[in-house]
Order: structure tokens, then C-alpha cells, then sequence
């Protein structure tokens, strides 16, 4: 009876961990997707300020997620991510604002992209 009351414990404490971690990466996301959507509407308007002022945000809320996004995401896409950020600083810099949209996109798409494959879901699993 012990052996079936600790199984069962560590089976709780790994399905609370997971649901954890799913709801911890699916809204950390979002808000990134919705910052990454609010870069990318300034830089349809091509205000400087603006773009530079969403780019800080969007930095400063990526650089407290990726430790804990590290744990649970593959670093790969992760590291396309930061790279990203960095051309957007210097595509900003450049007043370059085909590529800065361009490069809000592929962010944007990046972080759908890490959502749905860390969504619980049977596609995911098989």
C-alpha cells in the first residue's frame, strides 16, 4: 500500500509540474506574440520612437523568459528568437523598415510557432 501511495504522489506532483509548465510557457508567450503584433504595427507607421519604445519592451520581457523558457522549449528556437531581436535593433538603427517588418514577422511567427508545439494536445504527442 505504501509503494501504490508513493507512486501516486510522484505521479501527481509530475502531472501538476507538467500542467505547470504548459500554462507557464503558453502565457509567457502570448504576451511576447502581443508585443511582437504591437511592433509590428510601428513599424507600419515608421515612427522611430515608437518602434524603439516597443523593441525595449520586447526585449527587457524576452530577457526575463528565457531562463525559464530554456528549461522547456528547444534552445534552437530560442537562440532564432534572440537573433532576431539583435537585427531589429540594427535594422531600427538603419531606419531600414522593410526589414525591420520583415523581422517582427518572423519573430511573431517563431513564438506562434513554440506555442503550438508546446500546447497539450494529441497532435503533439504522436
Amino acid at each position: 500500500m505504501k509503494r501504490f501511495v508513493a507512486a501516486m504522489v510522484i505521479l501527481a506532483i509530475a502531472v501538476g509540474g507538467s500542467i505547470w509548465m504548459n500554462v507557464y510557457v503558453k502565457n509567457r508567450v502570448e504576451e511576447l506574440v502581443e508585443l511582437a503584433e504591437t511592433l509590428a504595427e510601428t513599424a507600419k507607421t515608421k515612427d522611430m520612437d515608437d518602434a524603439q519604445s516597443a523593441l525595449d519592451e520586447l526585449e527587457n520581457l524576452w530577457e526575463k523568459s528565457t531562463t525559464p523558457l530554456h528549461m522547456f522549449v528547444i534552445h534552437r528556437e530560442l537562440t532564432e528568437i534572440e537573433l532576431n531581436l539583435h537585427m531589429l535593433g540594427s535594422y531600427l538603427d538603419g531606419e531600414n523598415w522593410a526589414l525591420f517588418r520583415e523581422g517582427t514577422v518572423r519573430i511573431k511567427e517563431s513564438l506562434e510557432h513554440i506555442l503550438h508545439t508546446q500546447e497539450m494536445s494529441l497532435r503533439n504527442v504522436f
